[in-house]
């Protein structure tokens, strides 16, 4: 989902990045990427925002992918 959003919002997920994977402050992102702070908050909470939506999309899809598999086990069995 990260590769995704990188190509859609490069921004937004050098936020995600820095923010969650290496731990930065909103001050240290803000700094590093020469933005202000009140940036970096609304890019973090977009790219969370979206994420959580992908990824949902993602949970559905696979839950709908073993229903069937389920199924399709039970029919063959």
């Amino acid at each position: 989902a990260l590769t995704e959003l990188a190509a859609l919002e490069p921004r937004m997920a050098q936020v995600v990045e820095l923010r969650y994977f290496i731990g930065l402050s909103v001050a240290e992102v803000a700094a590093m990427l020469e933005l202000e702070e009140r940036t970096v908050y609304r890019d973090w909470a977009a790219a969370r925002a979206w994420l959580k939506d992908r990824l949902n999309e993602w949970s559905v899809c696979s839950c709908r992918f073993e229903r069937y598999k389920n199924r399709w086990a039970h029919m063959t069995s």
